[in-house]
């Protein structure tokens, strides 16, 4: 065995007991039913990924039709889906992890040709993402009230299905970052002039249904993305701000950092020496925990992750993704025996749907992929950093 710090258990703010403190960072998998329920896909992906982490979140589900991101998308949008969901929460159970899911509306990140209708995406102002973009349509006061309704719903819906807890997705240039950007923000209203209203009203509202419907110890996280890259845009002292004020009104567990590398310092101030993660934990109370995800390989890379930064938990993804035994090979000291690559050869013992392969894998990992072809050779999908 191994005597890795990651593998002690860790307490969360409100009484959740993680048996390690390795959790599976939440991916889009696009396999779920056109109307978001979970498909057997995604139930069978979950469930060969829970035997060993602490906790498994479930990626970006949509709490509003219009806040659809992309097709396939898992829903928790109406109680239709509650099924499915249930059966995602038994698979993970199954496991031993916990299991949290996170609650997503993309805002202008969709298009019109995969929402209700083929309406415009909405955002808070008419701003496209980027120039080839479609150009969303601005909400008005009473859609966004709508919406704050919605994320309230879906935690009900996610205390119904039996998840141990919540993510209120706030990063990756969706809906809640959207607001919180002065790049994308340019309203003139309430929602404009102070541009951490929408996501703290988010986030009071997610609380107060685990208040009025959960039992003690039901997690809460929130995933930030620390800086911005475009010129107009936020910057990480501005959001370790808002990290403050978040968990100093809300009663958070954690707060989830996505980045490329956990231990890595800010990129677009960088004269600022600090890892970012140690940055948030040196900000935020003691008992909220901060989870540091990006290019964890083996034990040491997960260990340094730690040490480096003081963060209390380590997020792993495309790691889990082609080595779901990673857990345990770890604990077990086999690291030499971690799965490193991938062929097609593998997608059903990995219970990876083709759709995640096509839509997640090779667009997004593959540079961190590789792909072995029948030589066992490196395909051309990537190679190693």
């Amino acid at each position: 065995m191994t005597d890795y710090n990651f593998l002690q258990p860790l307490a969360l703010r409100h009484g959740a007991k993680l048996r390690n403190r390795i959790v599976f960072a939440p991916t889009t998998l696009s396999a779920s039913f056109f109307n978001g329920v979970a498909s057997t896909d995604d139930v069978e992906y979950y469930r060969h990924r829970a035997g060993g982490v602490g906790l498994v979140i479930v990626g970006a589900s949509y709490v509003d039709d219009l806040g659809r991101g992309f097709p396939g998308q898992l829903g928790i949008s109406d109680d239709n889906q509650l099924a499915g969901l249930k059966r995602l929460v038994g698979a993970i159970h199954d496991g031993g992890a916990k299991a949290v899911v996170q609650l997503h509306h993309a805002g202008r990140m969709s298009y019109s040709d995969l929402l209700p209708g083929g309406q415009a995406p909405v955002a808070p102002s008419a701003i496209p993402n980027t120039p080839d973009s479609e150009t969303p349509r601005a909400l008005t006061d009473s859609e966004i009230r709508e919406i704050i309704e919605d994320f309230g719903s879906a935690t009900k819906r996610a205390i119904d299905a039996g998840f141990d807890g919540v993510e209120i997705h706030g990063a990756n240039h969706y809906l809640l970052q959207q607001f919180f950007s002065p790049s994308s923000n340019k309203r003139t209203d309430s929602w404009g002039t102070d541009r951490t209203a929408f996501p703290l009203a988010v986030a009071h509202k997610v609380a107060d249904a685990i208040r009025d419907n959960a039992e003690p110890g039901f997690i809460l996280g929130y995933r930030i993305s620390p800086e911005e890259t475009n010129v107009d845009g936020y910057r990480i002292n501005d959001t370790v701000e808002f990290a403050q004020q978040l968990t100093n009104e809300v009663p958070l567990d954690y707060l989830n950092l996505s980045q490329p590398v956990a231990n890595q310092s800010p990129f677009v101030s960088p004269e600022i020496k600090t890892p970012v993660a140690k940055l948030y934990r040196d900000a935020l109370p003691e008992d909220v925990a901060v989870l540091a995800v990006g290019n964890v390989r083996k034990g040491q890379d997960a260990e340094a992750a730690l040490a480096d930064t003081g963060a209390d938990l380590v997020g792993l993804a495309v790691e889990l993704i082609i080595e779901p035994k990673w857990i345990e090979k770890v604990a077990a000291g086999q690291e030499d025996a971690l799965n490193q690559k991938l062929s097609e050869l593998d997608y059903v013992d990995l219970h990876l749907p083709q759709a995640t392969v096509d839509s997640l894998l090779k667009p997004m990992f593959g540079e961190v992929v590789p792909w072995a072809g029948s030589d066992n050779e490196v395909a051309e999908h990537g190679t190693m950093l």
